[in-house]
């Protein structure tokens, strides 16, 4: 082996161990761009159940504050003043 290799980039063979005197200091292979989708998905997920928990109302939930505002719109109107000078 050349001279400038140092110890940790020695080989070690597949489904074999390590030779005598040297130590089994290679690791899996990891792919990262798999690690990067994952973290991403698990972002996405935790925002869509923010959002959900937000935003998420049933229909009759969206009924009942339609009427609501609906109800606030009129009693609005009813005081308001009307200028006939215009």
């Amino acid at each position: 082996m050349p001279r400038f290799f140092p110890h940790w980039r020695r080989v070690i063979p597949i489904g074999g161990a390590a030779r005598p005197g040297y130590a089994a200091t290679m690791s899996e292979i990891t792919n990262l761009k798999r690690f990067r989708k994952e973290r991403d998905a698990a972002l996405k997920r935790a925002q869509a159940d923010a959002n959900a928990v937000k935003f998420g109302r049933g229909k009759a939930q969206k009924v009942l504050d339609a009427a609501r505002a609906e109800q606030a719109r009129r009693k609005l109107d009813q005081h308001r003043i009307e200028d006939d000078e215009a």
